[in-house]
């Protein structure tokens, strides 16, 4: 379809759809250049901009469906997107085969167009948080099908971040890769010869989402508000409480990013982070020297999939600025496909680097408390620094860092009560809420699954029957523990629990 009937039907449509779409096209990066100054696109190139053209064609749709808008429009970009880049050798092949004008001009394109899906997957975060609160207030109103259709469009929103960020993902490993390393030191040893020579570290922009989290730790700006849940009217009502007093068993603790900032820069983990009673003791145990007698300087967080380990790690970081307002993080996120990490460091500043080129090396080479490696989701690499992993029991990824017997903490499934404190502080239905339950019954304390309001009870059903039909007595005795990989689904039928929130249990 040609640009300008693509904008004869825009102007055909009506305002109000044109403003629940509000997704803006970008620009082509050779749409002013004569076509014997384009050069041809590259293999990489092209999976890039195919990742980028599938986001573009995730619009919202004009009327609700009854497919969720993260099955409809979730897996293919993210293949695209991150299956070609993940080849750094292939790639510097290519970079050396291409005449230095080419790549040159390549790295331009590159971060124009990452540029571009930065304003762009700003806009949506914008068009989703005004259709959450135009559900928020439809609900309040009574009006329950029109906050359907608000959350319907939210989730189209959401879609069209999630693609978009999966092709911003692919541009930045794209330029990451043909981005030049600086001349390495001569060696002093022909053994240092086979050593990785460092990737050069690429600043992010002030408008990332993870310098916006990080900046907004730096600016004091995440608000701690402390909820109860009333027993008479059965809603959540915030009680004035000094942050260092102890909080009552009724009583949740909540933080609060500024409108438009995510924790760790992730908009699926939001701007107000739940702090689980289990976090507490999780955080003590790794910092408080007392309970480290081994002196180990590397542990492992984890349990059943789906309970907010990720979410741990961003409370984790949280209260290490807390006590370290010098902190240094390099960070490695659950991203499949994805070989990049961040290095965020106390002056504002966030860097991209590779992970099979070991950027930032130098920092994890010493022990210092105010420096901290994180890994979610993925085998750490092994540092002499603190390291933090938290993953689902997962053998592949543990392996490594159990080879030294390292503290392994496991963090309990959900209670109802801590459900009910979340589902309420989203100022939920009566009818969501009874959903929720229902789901409870079936999984247990999976926050996944409860509070997956898009998963309806004969989809939990048939989740669940797959689940149960799957195992046996031998495969659920063989997954205590640990499970095989992400096709594993024996965490459906088999939680991990342990002795109580406030004293974890530590194995090795």
């Amino acid at each position: 379809m040609s640009d300008s009937s693509q904008d004869s039907q825009d102007s055909q449509s009506s305002a109000p759809q044109q403003q629940l779409r509000g997704v803006v096209r970008p620009a082509s990066p050779t749409q002013d250049r004569s076509p014997n100054e384009i050069v041809r696109p590259r293999l990489e190139e092209s999976a890039t901009r195919e990742a980028v053209r599938a986001a573009d064609q995730l619009q919202p749709a004009e009327q609700p469906d009854e497919q969720p808008a993260n099955e409809r429009a979730n897996a293919p970009a993210n293949e695209r997107a991150n299956a070609p880049v993940n080849e750094p050798a292939r790639q510097g092949g290519q970079q050396a085969n291409q005449p230095p004008n080419e790549v040159t001009d390549e790295r331009a394109e590159l971060r124009a167009e990452i540029a571009r899906l930065n304003v762009r997957i700003e806009q949506n975060e914008t068009q989703l948080r005004h259709y959450e609160q135009d559900a928020a207030a439809a609900r309040v109103a009574g009006r329950e099908q029109l906050a359907l259709h608000y959350e319907t469009r939210a989730d189209d929103a959401m879609a069209v971040i999630r693609s978009t960020s999966a092709a911003h993902a692919a541009a930045q490993q794209r330029l990451l890769a043909i981005t030049p390393a600086p001349a390495p030191a001569p060696a002093p040893a022909p053994a240092s010869a086979s050593a990785p020579v460092p990737a050069a570290p690429i600043q992010l922009p002030d408008d990332n989402s993870l310098v916006k989290f990080w900046r907004a730790l730096q600016d004091d700006q995440v608000t701690e508000r402390v909820f109860r849940l009333d027993p008479v009217t059965n809603q959540m009502v915030e009680v004035n409480r000094d942050p260092d007093q102890p909080l009552q068993p009724n009583e949740t603790r909540f933080l609060t990013l500024p409108d438009g900032v995510f924790w760790l820069g992730n908009y699926k983990l939001g701007s107000v982070l739940m702090v689980r009673s289990c976090y507490y003791g999780l955080f003590d145990a790794i910092i408080n020297s007392l309970a480290n007698a081994e002196h180990k300087n590397s542990w492992i967080v984890t349990g059943n999939p789906g309970i907010g380990k990720t979410f741990f790690s961003a409370y984790f970081v949280y209260r290490l600025f807390q006590q370290h307002p010098q902190l240094t993080v390099v960070y490695e996120p659950a991203q499949p496909g994805s070989d990049i990490r961040y290095r965020l460091q106390p002056n504002l500043t966030v860097h991209t680097g590779s992970i099979p080129l070991q950027s930032f090396s130098d920092q994890l080479s010493n022990l210092d408390p105010r420096t901290w490696y994180l890994v979610d989701g993925h085998p750490a690499g092994i540092y002499n620094a603190y390291t933090l992993l938290v993953t689902s029991p997962r053998k592949d990824i543990l392996k490594e860092l159990q080879k030294d017997s390292n503290p392994k903490m496991f963090m309990p499934v959900w209670s109802w009560d801590e459900l009910l404190a979340c589902i309420r502080q989203r100022n939920a239905t009566q009818a969501r809420l009874q959903a929720a339950e229902e789901r409870f019954y079936r999984w247990g304390g999976i926050a996944r699954h409860v509070l997956d309001g898009g998963l309806t009870l004969p989809q939990s059903e048939i989740l669940l029957n797959l689940a149960l039909n799957a195992c046996n007595v031998k495969t659920v005795r063989n997954s205590v523990g640990q499970i095989a990989g992400e096709q594993d689904i024996s965490h459906r039928v088999l939680h991990i629990k342990r002795g109580t929130p406030e004293a974890p249990r530590l194995s090795t």
